[in-house]
């Protein structure tokens, strides 16, 4: 398995007192590769694949993506979106 790990500069969200709930739009989502799953954190410079739990005070939820690097099926079938 390999760990890959993405960080992003800070985004200027407008928000001036503490918040609670955050809705975060991710484009770009690369599905022509095998299956993943993302765990997001904020606010954390210091997270790495070594550290990257669920308990960490920066993580914020994770998501899944079924990938379609490997077709074993009709192209039909194997086309995004059938």
């Amino acid at each position: 398995m390999t760990i890959e790990v993405q960080k992003f500069k800070k985004a200027k969200h407008g928000v001036t007192g503490d918040f609670t709930k955050a809705h975060l739009e991710i484009y770009g989502i690369d599905h022509f590769r095998p299956s993943y799953d993302v765990l997001v954190f904020l606010n954390d410079s210091r997270v790495g694949p070594k550290n990257a739990t669920e308990t960490r005070k920066g993580y914020a939820g994770r998501f899944s993506v079924f990938g379609h690097a490997t077709c074993y099926s009709d192209a039909c079938r194997c086309a995004v979106g059938k």
